[in-house]
C-alpha cells in the first residue's frame, strides 16, 4: 500500500508539472516544470539549474530544482563552459563523488539557454545516457523559443510590409520633396495619426521637409516651430520620445518641447518622435501626433520607427541626387567604356591589356602544388626503461642526450636488501631440509610433506630474489639516444616498481610527424611524397613518403592541424629525435592563380554559406 501511495503521489506530481508546462501561459512556470520533469528522469540527480538569455544575450538563472534550492556550484561552472563552447559539457569530481554536466539550447547561431545538472558520480556510459536524455528533453525548449521567434517575426513582418509600402510611396513623385509629402500623408493614414511631420537635420537644427496633408508648411508658424523643437529634442537625446502615452509606451526622457507641441496643436493627444540616422550620422526625425482618445503602445512606436527608418535613406538619396544610384553607376561604366574603346587614353588601354594578359597567364599557367606543414623528427619506437622492483638508486652512468649501446649499464639499484633476503631464504631452505630428514627418519610422513611444501616455497623465493638481483643493473635494451632520464641528481632516492627511469629511441629508425592545416588535409593522401628541411640542416632537403593520416588534431596558432606521419627515404647522419623543421608535401599540379588565392576563395565560400539564407 505504501508503494502504491508513493506511486500515486509521483503520478500526480508529474501530471501537475506536465499541465503547467503544456499550458504555456506563464513562462516561469513552464521553465520550472520543464526543469523538474527533466531532472526527475536523471538517475542520482541532486540539483539542476536553467539559465536563459535575456534581451541583450546575458544568461540569467530562471529555474532551479529542487524548487527554491540554491544553484549547485559545479552545475553553474558546467553551464558557463557549455555556454562558452556552445556544446555539451561533462565534468567529474572524484573527490566529491559527483558529476556535473550541461547542455545548451541553440537556435540558429544564437545561444538561448543552458540547463545544468549535478548527479551522483557515474560511469561514462551512464553519464552519456543522462546527457542524451537532456538533449532529447531540450527539444521542448527549442520549440518554445522557436514559437516566440515566429511571433516576433510575424510582428516584424507587419512592420516590414508597412515599411515597404511607405518606401514605394517615397519612390514616387517628381522630386524628393514631393516624395516626402506623399510619404508623410501615407504614413499618417497607416499610423492612424492626425499629423505626421518629417524633418531634416541642417547643422544643429532641424527644418520641416514635409507635413501630411500640407503642401508647403510655413516655417514661421508657431505650430511648425513647436514640431521642429520636438524633433530636435528627440535627436539631442538620441532616443525615441513618447509623450502622453499614459502607461505602456511612456518614455523616461525629457519632453519639454513635446509638451509645448501638445499645447500648440490644441489636441492634447499622444506624440511620438523618432530620430532618423544612417552610417554617416543623423538625418532628421519623424513626429507623429495622435488623437486624444488614442492609447499608444510599443506596437505604435515600432510602426513609427519602421516607417521613418525605411524611408529615411531613400529620401536622403533623392535629396542628394535625383538620379538612382544604379543609373549613376551605369553612367560611370559607360563613360569608362567609351574612353577605353574610343580615341586617346592610350595609357589606360595599355594598362587594361597588360592586366588582361597577366590574368590569362596566371589562369592558364600551372605549377607544382605543394602544401606546407610543420615537421618534427621522432624515433620510430620509444622504449621506456622502468624500475624492476622497489629500491634505491646507487649509481647513474648516463643522462638525457647520451648515446648508448645495447646492454650498456645505465644505472644500478641498491641490492643489499635483496642479498639479505636471499641469504635468509637459503638458510630457511637448509633448515626445512634438515627438519624434513628428521621427519623421514621418524617415519612421520605428514610432517615430511609439510616440509616439502616449505622447501618448494623457499626455492621459489630464492629464485625470485636471484632474478631481482640480476635486474639491479639497469641496461640499455638497444642502441639509441636517451631522450629523458637523469638520475645523477637522485642518487640514494627511492623508486617504485614500474617507475620510468629512462626513455630511449633508436638512432637508425626515424619517422616524421607533420602538422597539416585542417584546410589542407583534404589534399593529403597516403603515398604522397615531399621534402623535409630541418632547422639544424637547412642546406640538405630530405625526401619522405606519407604513411599515415591520423584523426588526431592539435591547436596551432589559433587553428586546428591534423597529425600526419611520414617515413624518411634517405639515411642522414647526425639526426636526432626532437629536431624540428619545415616540410612541403607534393599534391599534384594546379593553376598558379588558384594556388595563390585558394585560401581567400575558401574563406569567401565559408562566409557566403554562413550568411546566405
Amino acid at each position: 500500500m505504501e508503494g502504491t501511495t508513493e506511486s500515486a503521489e509521483v503520478f500526480q506530481l508529474d501530471s501537475s508539472l506536465w499541465r503547467n508546462m503544456l499550458s504555456g501561459r506563464d513562462e516561469g512556470a513552464f521553465f520550472e516544470s520543464w526543469l523538474a520533469l527533466q531532472a526527475r528522469q536523471l538517475p542520482g540527480a541532486q540539483n539542476a539549474t536553467l539559465v536563459v538569455a535575456d534581451g541583450d544575450g546575458t544568461l540569467k538563472p530562471r529555474a532551479f530544482w529542487p524548487q527554491g534550492a540554491a544553484p549547485g556550484a559545479a552545475a553553474m561552472k558546467a553551464a558557463q563552459s557549455a555556454a562558452k563552447k556552445k556544446s555539451g559539457i561533462v565534468r567529474r569530481d572524484e573527490a566529491a563523488g559527483i558529476a556535473a554536466f550541461a547542455y545548451p539550447v541553440i537556435l540558429g547561431d544564437e545561444l538561448l539557454a543552458v540547463s545544468a545538472y549535478t548527479v551522483n558520480l557515474q560511469n561514462d556510459r551512464q553519464l552519456q545516457e543522462s546527457l542524451r536524455r537532456v538533449q532529447w528533453g531540450s527539444v521542448w525548449l527549442e520549440n518554445r523559443f522557436a514559437a516566440q521567434s515566429r511571433t516576433a517575426l510575424s510582428e516584424n513582418a507587419e512592420r516590414l510590409l508597412a515599411a515597404l509600402d511607405l518606401i514605394a510611396v517615397s519612390l514616387e513623385g517628381g522630386s524628393y520633396r514631393s516624395a516626402a509629402l506623399a510619404f508623410a500623408t501615407e504614413a499618417a493614414e497607416r499610423l492612424g495619426a492626425q499629423r505626421v511631420s518629417l524633418g531634416w537635420r541642417s547643422g544643429r537644427k532641424s527644418r520641416i521637409l514635409a507635413m501630411s496633408h500640407v503642401a508647403k508648411p510655413d516655417r514661421r508658424q508657431a505650430l511648425v516651430r513647436s514640431i521642429v523643437g520636438a524633433m530636435d529634442e528627440a535627436m539631442d537625446q538620441e532616443a525615441v520620445i513618447v509623450h502622453g502615452a499614459g502607461g505602456e509606451g511612456e518614455a523616461p526622457q525629457v519632453t519639454v518641447r513635446h509638451r509645448e507641441l501638445a499645447s500648440a496643436s490644441g489636441s492634447g493627444g499622444p506624440i511620438i518622435s523618432v530620430p532618423l540616422h544612417d552610417d554617416s550620422g543623423w538625418l532628421g526625425a519623424i513626429t507623429a501626433e495622435y488623437p486624444p482618445d488614442k492609447v499608444v503602445g510599443n506596437e505604435d512606436v515600432g510602426l513609427v520607427e519602421a516607417a521613418g527608418l525605411a524611408a529615411a535613406r531613400v529620401l536622403d538619396l533623392r535629396r542628394r541626387d535625383e538620379r538612382w544610384i544604379v543609373t549613376k553607376f551605369a553612367d560611370t561604366v559607360w563613360t569608362q567604356a567609351g574612353r577605353l574603346l574610343g580615341p586617346r587614353y592610350v595609357g589606360r588601354k595599355l594598362a587594361v591589356l597588360a592586366l588582361a594578359g597577366l590574368v590569362a597567364f596566371f589562369w592558364v599557367f600551372t605549377v607544382d602544388f605543394r602544401l606546407p606543414a610543420k615537421a618534427r623528427l621522432e624515433g620510430e619506437v620509444q622504449r621506456v626503461v622502468s624500475a624492476p622492483f622497489d629500491g634505491y638508486i646507487t649509481d647513474a652512468f648516463i643522462r638525457a642526450g647520451d648515446v648508448v649501446a645495447q646492454d650498456q649499464l645505465l644505472a644500478t639499484l641498491d641490492d643489499s636488501d635483496l642479498q639479505l633476503e636471499l641469504a635468509a631464504w637459503e638458510n630457511r631452505r637448509e633448515q626445512y631440509g634438515a627438519e624434513r630428514q628428521s621427519a623421514i627418519a621418524e617415519r612421520d610422513i605428514a610432517r615430511s610433506r609439510v616440509y616439502d611444501a616449505q622447501i618448494a616455497e623457499a626455492d621459489v623465493q630464492i629464485e625470485l630474489a636471484r632474478s631481482k638481483l640480476s635486474q639491479s643493473e639497469i641496461r640499455a635494451p638497444f642502441d639509441g639516444l636517451v631522450l629523458s632520464g637523469d638520475l645523477s641528481q637522485s642518487l640514494g632516492s627511492g623508486v617504485r616498481l614500474g617507475d620510468a627511469l629512462f626513455q630511449i629511441a633508436p638512432l637508425d629508425r626515424y619517422k616524421v610527424r607533420l602538422q597539416v592545416d585542417e584546410e589542407d588535409i583534404g589534399y593529403i593522401s597516403e603515398g604522397q611524397k615531399g621534402q623535409l628541411v630541418l632547422a639544424a640542416r637547412p642546406q640538405q632537403p630530405m625526401p619522405f613518403v606519407v604513411t599515415l593520416i591520423t584523426p588526431v588534431t592539435v591547436p596551432e596558432e589559433g587553428r586546428n592541424a591534423f597529425v600526419v606521419e611520414a617515413e624518411l627515404q634517405a639515411s642522414v647522419d647526425e639526426l636526432r629525435p626532437g629536431m624540428e623543421g619545415a616540410a612541403r608535401i607534393h599534391a599534384g599540379e594546379a593553376r598558379l592563380i588558384w594556388t595563390w588565392t585558394r585560401r581567400a576563395q575558401n574563406w569567401v565560400r565559408m562566409q557566403l554559406w554562413r550568411w546566405m539564407p
